[in-house]
């Protein structure tokens, strides 16, 4: 074994990460601290151990990124907003272009961190039926959030030129009570108001909080993953199954369905893009690489989290 190898082998201890202070970020920096880790995050604003950058300026203080064995990347504007032109605008650029000067900036380092891990989303791919069960294999769509994540992972990639190895995280709902979809229909379902969308049939891909973070530790200490890796719990439900079972928990009724015609109407393309269709997709590369999931059943992972 190589030094370079033996030293990825006993596993990085600094790592920088954009978005540290969203959802996955935050909770994702307590658990890498809690394992041992420096954790500097990178944010506009000026707080104290933070990275200074400015992706809309080009901007990234790359001498602070000097000695970073690792780099999380989760930074992006949220995808849930009406898709207007501007809308279109941000989302694209704050992935594409803010992942352009990221890997830029790490491949001027002095020394290059060993490992990148940069979000993506399940979207990817191209919308499918229950039963597909496709994996990182299956071609990309033709969408606008294909088109983002390809470009997105394009970006990302470009660190192997450097020998930063490089995990895309193809990120189904992360389910959380508190932030994301999760969040959001809670109050709805408690008031027994929740209810399939549309016709209830399209997979609906998903991962417990926990679990996606388990999955960013898991592959942060194995050198040999590379490459893309779907984030998804194995047991992938139909939106109506979704629906049923978290009311379920709740002890509610879900009897009260939400209309395509009003997903479009309230929404637009971002609400049917999102709501009406889905990926049918089974984390292929991370079960081959030993990782277990602790949630890999819907109704148990509701459970736990809304003990």
């Amino acid at each position: 074994m190589t030094e370079e190898n033996a030293s990825e082998s006993a596993g990085p201890r600094r790592i920088a990460i954009t978005g540290a202070t969203g959802l996955i970020g935050a909770t994702a920096s307590q658990r890498l601290r809690e394992e041992g880790w420096e954790v500097l995050p990178i944010s506009r604003g000026r707080h104290a151990g933070a990275i200074r950058w400015d992706p809309g300026a080009s901007y990234l203080d790359r001498d602070s990124l000097e000695g970073s064995d690792a780099v999380l990347h989760l930074a992006g504007e949220p995808i849930a907003q009406r898709w207007t032109g501007r809308a279109r605008e941000k989302i694209y650029s704050s992935r594409v272009e803010s992942t352009r000067l990221l890997v830029q900036s790490l491949s001027q380092l002095q020394r290059p961190p060993q490992v990148l891990l940069s979000a993506s989303g399940i979207n990817y791919y191209a919308s499918t039926e229950m039963g597909a069960r496709i994996d990182e294999s299956a071609p990309h769509g033709d969408s606008f959030l294909a088109r983002v994540c390809r470009h997105w992972e394009a970006q990302a990639l470009r660190a192997e030129e450097s020998g930063i190895r490089t995990c895309l995280l193809r990120t189904a709902v992360v389910l959380s009570p508190r932030g994301g979809a999760l969040a959001k229909l809670l109050p709805v379902f408690r008031a027994g108001l929740g209810g399939p969308v549309g016709s209830g049939r399209q997979p609906f891909p998903w991962i417990t909080l926990d679990d996606h973070v388990a999955t960013l530790l898991h592959l942060l200490d194995h050198p040999e993953c590379r490459g893309p890796f779907n984030l998804v719990a194995p047991g992938m439900v139909d939106n109506r199954t979704f629906a049923r079972t978290l009311a379920a928990q709740l002890r509610r009724p879900s009897v009260v369905p939400v209309p395509r015609l009003a997903v479009g109407t309230v929404f637009g393309e971002m609400g049917r893009a999102t709501l009406l269709e889905g990926v049918d997709a089974r984390p292929a590369a991370l079960e081959a690489s030993g990782f277990s999931f602790r949630f890999p059943q819907l109704e148990a992972a509701l459970a736990h989290l809304l003990a």
